[in-house]
């Protein structure tokens, strides 16, 4: 799993817990487009890919919607 954006550096304890990820490094912490398809490319080329059922996200926090919701009540 290869880690990217500035979420990485904020939660280390989340992603130390996660088995096989590496961060992409701070030129990725606020990454384009180009610079995703950049890390795909090398990945794919290793043989290293997920079908798309087997992506999964990991939210680190409630949606915006959520935490709003949370604090009206």
């Amino acid at each position: 799993m290869l880690l990217a954006g500035d979420g990485v550096d904020a939660y280390p304890d989340v992603f130390a817990a996660l088995d096989a990820a590496e961060p992409a490094g701070p030129a990725f912490e606020s990454p384009s487009a180009t610079a995703l398809v950049e890390l795909a490319t090398r990945h794919v080329a290793c043989g290293e890919v997920l079908t798309p059922d087997e992506v999964q996200p990991l939210y680190l926090r409630d949606s915006d919607a959520a935490l709003a919701w949370g604090s009206a009540r």
